[in-house]
């Protein structure tokens, strides 16, 4: 994966994540993200793995692959959509 396209899926994923702790205020939204969190690791999702972008920390990136799923299918699927799209700066169709 070249430079470009690391840090335009980079800075999807770290949406997501901000607007999962942005949107927590009630005690449900905190414990899907406490659940995510912990299943993340658990199912050995990751990503980060998965667009070939390495961790230095090889768990960190099934937690908060984690923590973008605890935010629900729908945003998962708008994250999905946002990286399948994102196409690096002059590259055409």
């Amino acid at each position: 994966m070249n430079m470009v396209m690391a840090l335009v899926t980079l800075a999807f994923l770290v949406e997501g994540i901000v607007d999962g702790f942005k949107g927590a205020l009630s005690k449900w939204a905190w414990l899907a993200l406490g659940l995510g969190a912990a299943l993340g690791p658990l199912s050995g999702l990751d990503v980060f793995e998965m667009v070939g972008i390495p961790l230095r920390v090889p768990y960190m990136g099934s937690v908060l692959t984690g923590i973008v799923c605890g935010r629900g299918a729908s945003v998962v699927y708008d994250l999905w959509d946002k990286l399948k799209g994102a196409k690096p700066p002059g590259e055409t169709v």
